[in-house]
């Protein structure tokens, strides 16, 4: 795993055709691969059109979403093998994937609000030896400046509220962790809390020990852009 940077218009570079096509191109070229957060499969759908994988595996917490991906990829004229997996890399380990079985794994402005070591922990499980991680990260920074006076997050602490369960259907069967008042004095509740992450933060996750001890596969940083399997961007 390497780190790289490279700047990327803020929020998100998939509906940027100057930066599909090559990430797609990287993507593809492999045999098996994940990605993690597929929002509303934009990516995945370019991905699996292709046809080169032989199996990509497509992780969110959040099955509404995976539903999504699953209605805009259900008519998409592809030989690759589509295996979806509801988990939370916060805390759920990927156990449908074996140990050393992934060429590539990429995420898109989804790195900066998960646990970084435990997502890295399990990527060198289940990733063969040399293989690569890539990741569009939008920076905490990012979320001060723009984050709106409704949005349900803390700039001092990083933090920000989610007040629907993504992994419920049934809202009203779900007990939410806690409340919290809105700065319009809205009294709502919570079902998780996420921290967002600066890059700084994310780049000396690669070096801890932790992570270190989880595999034998090294740890570098590179730079350069094509060819690094982690390439962070605000």
């Amino acid at each position: 795993m390497a780190l790289a940077t490279k700047p990327h218009h803020f929020p998100s570079p998939v509906n940027d055709p100057e930066w599909l096509k090559p990430t797609v191109d990287w993507f593809v070229e492999a045999e098996t691969a994940m990605e993690v957060g597929p929002g509303k499969g934009e990516f995945a759908e370019s991905g699996a059109r292709r046809g080169s994988l032989s199996r990509y595996y497509i992780v969110d917490m959040s099955e509404r979403m995976q539903d999504l991906v699953k209605a805009r990829l259900e008519n998409a004229d592809t030989s690759t093998e589509l295996v979806f997996i509801h988990a939370e890399l916060d805390r759920d380990p990927l156990s449908e994937i074996p140990d050393g079985t992934i060429d590539k794994i990429i995420m898109i402005n989804a790195f900066q609000d998960i646990n970084p070591k435990h997502a890295l922990w399990e990527f060198r499980r289940i990733l063969k030896p040399g293989g690569l991680f890539r990741a569009n990260v939008t920076d905490r920074s990012v979320r001060e400046e723009t984050a709106a006076d409704d949005d349900l997050f803390n700039k001092e602490s990083g933090y920000f509220y989610l007040t629907s369960n993504p992994g419920a259907e049934d809202q009203n069967e779900v007990k939410p962790l806690g409340r919290i008042t809105t700065k319009a004095g809205e009294d709502v509740p919570y079902y998780r809390m996420m921290r967002s992450y600066y890059r700084w933060e994310l780049k000396l996750s690669f070096a801890e020990p932790q992570c270190l001890k989880r595999s034998d596969r090294s740890l570098t940083y590179g730079s350069g852009y094509t060819n690094t399997p982690f390439s962070s961007r605000s």
